[in-house]
């Protein structure tokens, strides 16, 4: 039978001669419903509860879920999970529309980190030293996959790349900074180095 809305109609009639007549109506449906996820966590995320929205083009009769590999169970349109402690987590989803057919696995995966980034700060010139040397090169040692921000002197911190190299300084103490911001947005440290160029005689 082919797919979408059928209808039979029966007509009977008793010795007498009165006629009934009826009409059933049914659909019938073979496709799998399309989910998606219209809200869930950043992939990288320092916050441990997060609230997850599903969608689907056919609305679904029924979603089940399955955190972490645990037992499927059903799950709501809308749902909260945590609070987590950090580590990785995934979300599996299927839907299920009226007919009970199954969509496709739904897999999201993502990190709690609510820890800061660690951050050292090698190269030279060393804190305090006195130096006619005009450069500076700083290397920045960094725990975890993060963005790199530096500033010299009175400078807004940017983007940085390590090492970072300094030429053409002008007399007088400069002060050189750096911090990390990791994936999930925590903020290391902000290391500094602070010298001062001295002009040659």
């Amino acid at each position: 039978m082919k797919k979408g809305e059928h209808t039979v109609r029966i007509t009977a009639s008793d010795p007498l001669g009165n006629v009934g007549e009826t009409e059933v109506v049914w659909t019938v449906d073979i496709g799998s419903p399309r989910i998606k996820l219209a809200r869930s966590p950043a992939r990288f995320t320092s916050v441990p509860e997060t609230v997850f929205r599903l969608w689907s083009k056919t609305d679904p009769a029924l979603y089940l879920c399955s955190f972490d590999g645990s037992v499927v169970m059903p799950c709501a349109e809308r749902f909260t999970v945590g609070p987590l402690p950090d580590g990785p987590y995934r979300l599996r989803i299927w839907g299920f529309d009226a007919a009970m057919n199954r969509s496709e696995p739904l897999t999201y995966r993502w990190d709690v980190d609510s820890i800061p980034p660690g951050l050292l700060l090698t190269g030279i010139p060393e804190e305090g030293a006195v130096t006619t040397d005009t450069s500076a090169a700083f290397d920045i040692w960094q725990s975890e996959p993060g963005a790199l921000f530096c500033a010299l002197d009175d400078a807004e911190f940017s983007p940085c790349p390590t090492p970072a190299v300094y030429m053409g300084l002008l007399d007088g103490t400069h002060t050189f900074q750096a911090y990390v911001q990791d994936r999930a947005g925590n903020v290391s440290i902000t290391a500094s180095r602070t010298w001062t160029v001295v002009a040659v005689p």
